[in-house]
């Protein structure tokens, strides 16, 4: 097992900002890929730093990067079917209804791959008792903001 690097150091400044470099696209995944599929491995990619995706993890995010492109495609198709005046009812009824169907099977789909790779909520935002308090807070913050006087500056990013 290899020592951890700290990230308080001139040497771990340096690897965190290796570990933000973007994942290549493995070439065969690659010409799969549409540019929304581009989009999605981004942000799976993202997700974890780059130092830690092995070659395993890469062929699950690609596997990943594919069923979220895939529904984004079945959405547009059904999109296209709603809108065409000419198309009868009960047709557009049974696409969508197949189209629930193939979307709810890729979800299932993404929701194992994303625990495989460790980056689903939990792994990526900590426990939800956690998050509870990160919200409460937020929420706590905007009611404050929203109940003071126009003239007090505002955080802006």
């Amino acid at each position: 097992m290899s020592k951890r690097q700290r990230t308080d150091t001139a040497a771990g400044a340096v690897a965190a900002m290796l570990d933000a470099m973007p994942v290549e696209i493995p070439a065969h995944i690659q010409e799969q890929l549409n540019p929304e599929g581009v989009l999605h491995w981004g942000i799976i990619t993202r997700a974890k730093a780059k130092s830690l995706w092995t070659e395993n993890d890469l062929e699950l995010a690609a596997e990943l990067t594919l069923a979220r492109q895939e529904k984004s495609k079945i959405r547009k198709l059904v999109s296209a079917v709603e809108q065409d005046e000419n198309e009868h009812p009960a047709r557009i009824m049974r696409a969508v209804l197949d189209a629930d169907k193939q979307i709810d099977v890729l979800v299932k789909r993404e929701e194992r791959l994303t625990r495989l790779l460790q980056i689903h909520a939990e792994a990526t935002v900590g426990k939800a008792r956690d998050q509870v308090k990160k919200n409460t807070a937020a929420k706590d913050s905007r009611q404050t903001m929203d109940s003071a006087s126009s003239l007090i500056a505002r955080p802006t990013h």
